[in-house]
């Protein structure tokens, strides 16, 4: 069990990178919420191509949504 931030932030990264996990867990998230998850991802060191993934497989299923403010290689957004 990750005894500090950056242990625990590495293990979210780990855990939460798996394609499988995204193409399950990202058709039922809000755009909102996709791009707070990627912006975690990517503070967390995630790869470029996991929150691509992530986007690619929330965009595949919400009809409405319109992009992302957050895209591969972009550094997080400030939260607003």
């Amino acid at each position: 069990m990750p005894t500090n931030l950056a242990d625990a932030a590495a293990n979210f990264a780990a855990v939460w990178s798996h394609q499988d996990t995204a193409h399950e867990a990202a058709p039922a998230l809000q755009c909102v919420e996709v791009d707070a998850l990627v912006d975690l991802l990517r503070a967390a060191g995630a790869k470029d191509t996991t929150v691509a993934c992530w986007l690619d497989a929330h965009a595949g299923s919400a009809s409405e949504c319109q992009g992302h403010r957050t895209r591969p290689g972009a550094e997080p957004s400030p939260s607003t």
